[in-house]
This record gives structure tokens, sequence and C-alpha cells, in this order.
């Protein structure tokens, strides 16, 4: 993963702008918006004009990142020098124990974050 942008997830996972959410990249219930941690993911990737803003799917209370709800989309794994093959094996790289991290476990941003950092920012490489 490209340690810059590793970096910049990090920060916002630790920025309190998001409300953590799972099973969704992004989704809305009872007037508030939830993100999984890839879903901070792909709000960077729009604010670096990688893609367009999230398309909300009123009959699912959703909103898709370039066609996807559930995992970033392979534009925004590309963006990010994340290997799309890797991506969703259960015993994968880290990447998709973030998935598991979040969703199953609960794990905090923050404790997100410092996995991401650890990994990425501080050792550098992908």
């Amino acid at each position: 993963m490209d340690a810059r942008i590793a970096a910049h997830w990090a920060d916002a996972l630790d920025s309190g702008v998001f409300t953590q959410g799972t099973g969704r990249l992004k989704y809305s219930h009872d007037g508030t918006v939830f993100h999984c941690a890839w879903g901070v993911l792909c709000e960077l990737a729009v604010q670096d004009r990688v893609i367009p803003p999230a398309v909300y799917i009123d009959a699912w209370e959703c909103f898709e990142f370039d066609h996807s709800s559930v995992q970033p989309p392979k534009s925004v794994l590309d963006w990010a020098a994340v290997d799309y093959d890797e991506f969703g094996v259960p015993e994968g790289p880290v990447l998709s124990e973030l998935v598991d991290l979040n969703d199953r476990d609960r794990r905090t941003f923050a404790e997100l974050a410092s996995v991401i950092r650890d990994r990425f920012v501080t050792a550098g490489t992908g």
C-alpha cells in the first residue's frame, strides 16, 4: 500500500469526522451516516478526484462508491496501491484483516489507524 495514502487514511480514521459502521462502505440509519474503515478510504479517493462522490441507494439505505457498496472498488484499490487479487483472501494480508477487525471484531477506528500506521507508514511497505 502507498505509505502516503496509508498515513492520510490513518489520520482520517483518527479525525473524529467519520462515524464507524460495519457491513457496508457507507450507509445511513436514522439520519446518521456511517462508514466502515474502507469507506473512509473511499472518501479520500473522492477528495483526490479518483472517483466521483458516493451515490445514495434509497432502497438499501446505503451508498455506492464507483458502483460498489460492500468492498472498495478496484479504482480505489489501484489508487492506494492495494493488490486487488489479495484483498478478499480471508487468510490474506493485513488489508483483508482490516475488514474483520472493523466488522467482526468491532475494533475502533483509532485501533485500525494504529494497525495501518504500523504496517504501511512506519514500515513503508504494502
